[in-house]
């Protein structure tokens, strides 16, 4: 998962959003908040069903519950 382009684009948005507050632009502050917000839950998304598509459970997973609760511990299902 590539958290340090989220963390960049939502630490810019609030960024831009400070500026915007300052200016007493209230509407258009929450409105960066929420487009970065959309994109960052799309990115997200889109990284974890890429991920889950790409990871193979081993044979024996199904044989043994704790082998696959730490498989689901390392790639969690994505949140919708």
């Amino acid at each position: 998962m590539e958290y340090q382009i989220l963390y960049t684009r939502l630490f810019n948005a609030v960024t831009d959003s400070i500026c915007a507050m300052e200016q007493q632009n209230y509407g258009i502050a929450a409105e960066i908040l929420k487009d970065a917000q959309q994109q960052c839950e799309e990115m997200y998304i889109s990284q974890a069903e890429a991920r889950q598509e790409a990871l193979v459970p081993p044979r024996d997973a199904e044989k043994s519950p704790q082998k696959m609760q730490k498989l689901l511990f390392f790639f969690p299902p994505p949140v919708l």
